[in-house]
């Protein structure tokens, strides 16, 4: 019965996996009953293979949807992915899936990517520094003989703004 209502739901795979979590739980809450313990049991796998089965037949058809399936947020679920609920109860045959190794490759190598293209660009803004200075050094040194000119000038102009010593007229009757 409840694999007629697990086929109703649109996110059947996370639903699946979330019963193959609830039923191992309760497995662990009835170890004295070894009837329910072995129905519980049986019921987890059946779960958990349906759940594999479903993503691995979808990676069969589509890689990349696959991947996203495994990464869509389900908000009948409270916005949990696929991903979230197999690692939280531990579910290591869909864990062990082709499709879940995949997403965590792309995972990891889009965010080593993402960084080397943080470092890249933070290299050319470096490199840009670099030549900004490089050009305003070039420019200070073509300035030195003409602010060096200018400073000669300003002292001129300094000497001359003061007055020059006063001139004494000697007497003509001494000559």
């Amino acid at each position: 019965m409840a694999f007629v209502l697990l086929l109703q739901l649109k996110s059947r795979i996370a639903v699946a996996l979330v019963a193959a979590g609830i039923t191992r739980q309760l497995m662990s809450t009835t170890p004295e009953y070894l009837d329910q313990l072995h129905k519980f049991q049986k019921q987890s796998k059946d779960y958990e293979q349906f759940a594999t089965a479903c993503i691995d037949a979808c990676y069969q058809r589509s890689e990349r949807y696959a991947c996203q399936l495994l990464l869509r947020e389900i908000p009948f679920l409270g916005n949990i992915t696929c991903m979230q609920v197999a690692i939280s109860f531990r579910i290591k045959s869909f864990i062990n899936s082709r499709c879940f190794n995949q997403v965590l490759n792309r995972q990891w190598f889009s965010e080593t990517d993402e960084l080397k293209a943080e470092i890249e660009a933070l290299k050319r803004k470096s490199n840009q520094m670099y030549t900004t200075i490089d050009t305003m050094n070039a420019q200070s040194k073509r300035m030195i003989p003409a602010t060096n000119w200018m400073m000669k000038a300003m002292d001129r102009v300094k000497m001359s703004s003061q007055r020059p010593p006063p001139f004494v007229f000697s007497s003509s009757s001494e000559a």
